[in-house]
């Protein structure tokens, strides 16, 4: 209950995203930390605990980012995790501290480790992309001014900026 930590006196909803999920894993790795895994889901729609009643906390899983930001956004007493752009987009969602520090772009681009929960997006390709192809195209214009202006008016930071050189954000960490 969230009085038990000052709050009102409602019910903890904890809302994950599934085992595949890469915000999850990032959850895990640089929250969570030290190995911890997220539990197994107590409850079927964030209600209550109708999968494993004995379980303290009741938790659920969504499949998408939108999903579970619409649960938080939903839900009295829900909590729950995701990138920050998108949940701006929710009335009732708020961004929380973690060690003192407010998430945003340039916390984490002032140093990696003052906000821990980041990760960098990726864009595969089977190979080199040949000249001229849609493929060839996007990426031309992501890797462009009006791309880069986008994505930071969006919230991200893009890898390569005016100098061309690769973000520290953007490297294994």
């Amino acid at each position: 209950n969230w009085s038990a930590l000052g709050g009102p006196d409602e019910k903890i909803r904890i809302i994950g995203r599934h085992v595949g999920s890469g915000t999850r894993a990032t959850f895990e790795k640089y929250v969570l930390q030290n190995g911890m895994r997220e539990p197994e889901a107590s409850s079927q729609f964030c209600q209550e605990r109708d999968r494993i009643p004995s379980f303290p906390a009741i938790r659920c899983e969504t499949d998408d980012t939108e999903a579970l930001l619409a649960e938080v956004n939903n839900t009295p007493g829900a909590i729950g995790y995701a990138d920050m752009s998108n949940a701006a987009q929710y009335e009732r969602v708020r961004p929380l501290n973690l060690d003192g520090t407010a998430p945003s772009v340039s916390a984490v681009t002032k140093s990696q480790d003052s906000y821990p929960f980041w990760a960098p997006e990726h864009v595969y390709t089977y190979g080199p992309p040949e000249d001229g192809t849609l493929m060839s195209a996007f990426l031309d214009y992501m890797g462009g001014d009006t791309g880069k202006n986008i994505m930071r008016r969006e919230g991200y930071a893009p890898c390569l900026d005016s100098d061309q050189d690769l973000s520290v954000l953007c490297r294994e960490r």
